[in-house]
């Protein structure tokens, strides 16, 4: 009995990875023997897409909250040809019941699915009974039936590493390539998150943290360098920063294997210090990105994201001082925001000059603190919180109009656009022998007309631009 894995196409243009959270799920059922294999459906037809459907015999159906609405598409295409459906992902984590109760949907997989994977389709595989495997809804005679809370894998380490052999790398690379001048991938070092953000939900990977050992960590980096050769190895970890003493242990093993290659991570404005930062500029990070989110203070506050303005200049005066470009994530529409707090978010961004920015709408992930108050207010449409995530231009929580936030985005995009590309143009100029050398570089970009490209070439490669 082979399970496909389907990572549903996203309703917007992103940056696109292999799925890792079904990379793990697909180790996991090699290493016990399984026959997988994953397809995104970002880079298929619908034609290859119900060919694949036919040629397995169990559905496995990756949904997010922007994903679920095509996740439940490619559901019906599979009862179509008869095929058992699986469920799993945040969303169905998050809304376990209401995710069985659809019509074309046989069974649920609740919180970590490595575990929970291989049992169930072991015991499809034998005709046995669904009961005694952990983690799962499924329906019996009309019924819902859920079994026993998995509990969350403690040991990171026993994990099987990402299987990227039987994913399509050259897809992903090409498009990278062409896109934005150099190639990528991604890996996930920790789970579980212990902060109390009203807007994030944690039923998948819970509240404590837990993470992979350093050595364990820098293998895979050499793997994957070994393989696939990537010029940029993205840690999706949503704090990698949490444990400095971990990070520094990372850093001295790549420096100590001579392992070179550029990453980027992300971490909160009130875990960074100076000698951690130095050593990773050492090591090869060259961003970290943090989720600012707002320049006001009672944003902040409701957002309960657990830091201050004064933190937030701070980490980013201590991150550029390292030489290691600082990011930041802004969320706009967040529930009671006013002009004055659009304002404020505006000179926060103009004082700590982010070297990479994504604004995205507030949107409250399903099951969190912020989901259920938004939804007890009838004029918010859950629908369309799901049409379309983070991205949706619809979505306004805020005490301000569409056409206001539109406007207030459209300001804050000018001026980090017009910003990064003269200070880069002047660092350049002021360093001849790193101009010529980036010219040179740049040459393979050139033809793409798009200034976001050759910006991000540019910033990719800064290295060049400081002075020995």
């Amino acid at each position: 009995m082979n399970l496909s894995l389907f990572y549903p196409r996203k309703p917007v243009e992103y940056m696109p990875f292999p799925p890792s959270g079904l990379t793990y799920l697909a180790g996991a059922l090699l290493e016990k023997g399984h026959s997988t294999k994953i397809i995104d459906c970002n880079f298929i037809s619908e034609e290859e897409l119900e060919k694949h459907i036919r040629d397995s015999d169990v559905i496995g159906v990756y949904a997010a909250i922007d994903v679920f609405k095509e996740a439940l598409r490619i559901a019906g295409l599979a009862k179509a040809y008869g095929k058992t459906v699986v469920f799993g992902g945040p969303h169905v984590s998050a809304f376990s019941e209401q995710t069985l109760d659809e019509k074309n949907i046989d069974i649920v997989v609740i919180g970590e699915g490595e575990l929970t994977i291989v049992e169930l389709l072991e015991s499809l595989e034998n005709n046995k009974s669904l009961n005694d495997v952990e983690g799962i809804g499924f329906k019996s005679n009309g019924k819902k039936i859920f079994t026993k809370k998995r509990d969350f894998v403690k040991n990171l380490d026993m994990l099987p590493v990402s299987p990227h052999h039987i994913i399509p790398m050259k897809q992903y690379f090409d498009y990278w390539k062409e896109k934005y001048g150099y190639t990528a991938v991604q890996m996930i070092t920790t789970r579980g998150c212990p902060f109390k953000c009203v807007y994030c939900s944690k039923q998948t990977f819970g509240s404590v943290y837990r993470s992979r050992s350093a050595k364990n960590v820098v293998s895979e980096m050499e793997l994957l360098i070994k393989n696939y050769n990537p010029d940029l190895i993205v840690f999706q970890d949503d704090f990698f920063l949490f444990n400095s003493e971990r990070v520094r242990e990372i850093c001295y093993q790549i420096l100590e294997k001579q392992i070179c290659v550029d990453w980027v991570c992300t971490g909160r404005v009130d875990m960074v210090d100076v000698e951690t930062l130095n050593l990773m500029r050492k090591a090869g990070c060259v961003t970290i990105n943090f989720g600012v989110e707002s320049g006001s203070q009672r944003m902040l506050d409701y957002l309960n994201k657990g830091i201050t303005i004064p933190q937030i200049v701070s980490a980013f005066e201590k991150t550029k001082k390292a030489r290691i470009d600082a990011g930041a994530f802004i969320m706009i529409g967040i529930p009671g925001e006013k002009r004055d707090d659009i304002l404020q978010t505006e000179q926060l961004l103009k004082k700590i000059r982010p070297d990479w920015m994504n604004i995205t709408f507030f949107t409250p992930i399903p099951g969190s603190q912020s989901w259920a108050e938004l939804m007890k207010d009838e004029k918010y449409d859950p629908d369309l919180v799901l049409d379309f995530g983070a991205y949706n231009e619809e979505k306004n929580f805020s005490n301000l109009t569409r056409d206001e936030l539109m406007s207030a985005r459209a300001r804050m995009r000018k001026d980090f656009f017009i910003h990064v590309t003269f200070h880069k143009i002047w660092v350049l100029l002021t360093n001849p022998k790193r101009f010529f050398h980036t010219l040179k570089k740049m040459y393979t970009v050139v033809s793409s007309t798009h200034t976001v490209r050759i910006l991000s070439f540019v910033k990719r490669n800064e290295t060049w631009f400081y002075s020995d």
